[in-house]
């Protein structure tokens, strides 16, 4: 359970998504209704690594810098750990983006919050926005994970974001503080508004929130403004991405037990998968009602998917961006996948069994059979 005061409430304050965006897309459909139309327009190829050029303005940059990076709140009681994670990303008709996920450390694979923050200047005011995303779960979880390989997140657009509040910074030393300029709307345990601060340094993010009754009382608050709710900066990302010359890359999400087992050449193992397009649309999962984890023998199919299982070993979660020429190329696959395609696969590994290894068909490149 989150913490029940200061925690919770940062949750669904500052980094809070309004009920009415939470599914505010064009319009509700199927999961694999993208993957299974028409392949024609589709942004689904990743264009390379490309990163967001530094701002010329050295203002913005130290504020992008303060809030990039990997962030812990440790541990109090009964309650794990939590894990901020930020990563400046692309999004058309917005500089200055980063995307951000925050997750229970016992949970790294599913963040309970995602978002995106935009940094903007209002006449001489210095604004930090808090957005939430008009997107459905297939895109979000998609998107879980990837801050760690940012140049994996394709481009966004900006019609998928909702603003959610303000903050207006101000520098004070070697810190950045930040305050809504007025209260905002907020229906959370009687508050009829709510105000926020951040502050921002080199080795944290702290928040601080206030609800408000609608007689004028203060009847919550988010640790207080001389304690506020502080996620440390961490020395290291908290998970590994593997970039490889081939394009592909593999980040773990969770690592297994040091003494596991890993997956073997000609080894079986049973996996529990989601994979995706790039622009979220869910090509199957067997985490759905009613389906188990699936068999696979080494080697597999699409190549890529292969190459990123080597070594996975009971307990282990990835994350595989799998570009097209390791996928299936210009062909496709059977009106689902579309030409030249990334794909996003999440795996987790229940089971491995290399005792019996057996020879398998090795994956094809794209271009060969069928």
């Amino acid at each position: 359970m989150l913490r029940s005061h200061a925690v919770w409430m940062f949750v669904v304050s500052v980094f809070a998504a309004p009920a009415a965006t939470g599914m505010a897309q064009d319009a509700r459909q199927s999961p694999l209704q993208a993957a299974t139309e028409s392949a024609a327009d589709k942004p689904v190829t990743i264009a390379g690594p490309t990163a967001p050029a530094p701002h010329i303005d050295p203002e913005f940059e130290r504020v992008l810098s303060m809030l990039t990076g990997s962030f812990r709140v440790a541990p109090s009681g009964e309650d794990p750990a939590l894990r901020l994670n930020a990563a400046r990303i692309k999004v058309e008709g917005l500089d200055n983006a980063v995307y951000f996920e925050i997750a229970r450390e016992d949970s790294p694979a599913e963040p309970f919050r995602q978002g995106v923050f935009h940094l903007y200047r209002r006449g001489t005011e210095l604004r930090l926005r808090v957005m939430d995303f008009r997107a459905s779960p297939d895109f979000t979880e998609m998107l879980a994970g990837l801050w760690a390989a940012p140049e994996s997140i394709p481009t966004l657009d900006a019609r998928r974001l909702a603003a959610n509040l303000d903050l207006v910074l101000a520098a004070e030393g070697g810190r950045v503080l930040g305050r809504t300029p007025h209260p905002y709307p907020t229906v959370d345990r009687g508050a009829v508004e709510m105000t926020s601060s951040i502050q921002l340094t080199s080795r944290f993010v702290a928040l601080h929130d206030t609800g408000i009754a609608a007689d004028g009382r203060e009847i919550w608050s988010t640790g207080s403004a001389t304690n506020p709710v502080r996620f440390e900066r961490q020395e290291s990302p908290w998970f590994k991405a593997d970039r490889r010359d081939d394009g592909l890359i593999v980040i773990t999400l969770r690592p297994p037990e040091e003494s596991a087992e890993g997956l073997a050449e000609g080894g079986e193992t049973a996996l529990h998968f989601s994979s995706w397009l790039t622009d979220g649309s869910r090509i199957n999962t067997s985490r759905a009602e009613g389906r188990d984890a699936v068999r696979v023998r080494h080697p597999t199919q699409p190549k890529g998917l292969s190459d990123a299982l080597v070594g996975i070993a009971v307990g282990e979660r990835r994350k595989v961006v799998i570009p097209p020429a390791l996928a299936y190329g210009e062909q496709g696959a059977r009106n689902v996948i579309p030409p030249n395609a990334t794909l996003i696969f999440e795996t987790e590994c229940m089971w491995v069994d290399n005792s019996n290894p057996q020879p398998a068909v090795p994956p094809m490149l794209p271009g060969h059979g069928r």
